[in-house]
């Protein structure tokens, strides 16, 4: 073959856009437009291949009335027989693989059959670069999940890094600010049952050792407190 192409329907348009060419030394393809609508643009072996799915084969290129909007630029290029396969994506066909040659009657069995197999050769290869975008399309996902998981695991260990440091200020503030005036009550209470002892009347030595057990029962509160927190 003189020269190939394989052209792909564009997703806003019913035209088919160049892909990729290979000897289209006369430039042929260039500003060349073809459809997949119901337009002449669309009638010839490219725009077949696309819409019916199947392989198309034009061995007149000058005389099949389907060629008529190319058929000045292929008579220049010297184009006188094409075929034209088609490309799937996930089983659709989406484009097409179009080869050109030089000679009328060119493309017999033999030839229908290889390209059919080359065609399918270029599905493949899309369905596997489909499956290569999904997986790193996943492994993307993956990776900003794993960023957005490790960015929560910062916050929330910075919550609870402050969470404790409240909580040590809370505890330094039980131990010391409540337990001073706890010792100085209980003290104070004990220093006057012993400094009057026998000159203060039995009552008031009952009520100062209410006040100093309930000084040492507050400071087991305390302590408890402290081991709950």
């Amino acid at each position: 073959f003189r020269m190939a192409w394989i052209g792909l329907e564009q997703e806003d348009s019913p035209r088919v856009a160049v892909a990729a060419r290979h000897g289209d030394e006369t430039g042929y393809l260039d500003g060349i437009e073809i459809r997949v609508d119901d337009r002449p643009e669309a009638l010839g072996p490219t725009g077949r291949a696309i819409r019916e799915g199947r392989a198309q084969v034009c061995n007149d290129f000058l005389g099949d009335p389907s060629t008529l909007p190319w058929r000045d630029r292929a008579k220049s290029a010297s184009w006188r027989a094409s075929a034209a396969l088609p490309i799937r994506r996930r089983g659709v066909p989406v484009g097409a693989l179009s080869v050109y040659a030089l000679e009328s009657g060119y493309f017999g069995e033999r030839e229908r059959v290889l390209l059919e197999e080359t065609a399918a050769d270029v599905s493949y290869a899309l369905e596997h670069l489909d499956q290569v975008s999904e997986t790193r399309r996943a492994e993307a996902e993956v990776r900003e999940l794993n960023a957005e998981l490790e960015r929560r695991v910062e916050e929330r260990t910075a919550q609870l890094e402050t969470a404790n440091r409240e909580l040590e200020a809370f505890s330094y503030s039980v131990s010391h600010d409540l337990r001073a005036p706890l010792r100085a009550i209980e003290g104070f209470a004990g220093m006057i049952v012993e400094d009057a002892s026998g000159t203060l009347p039995e009552e008031t030595f009952r009520r100062l050792d209410v006040i100093r057990a309930n000084a040492r029962r507050m400071s087991t509160l305390i302590d408890a407190l402290l081991r709950f927190s």
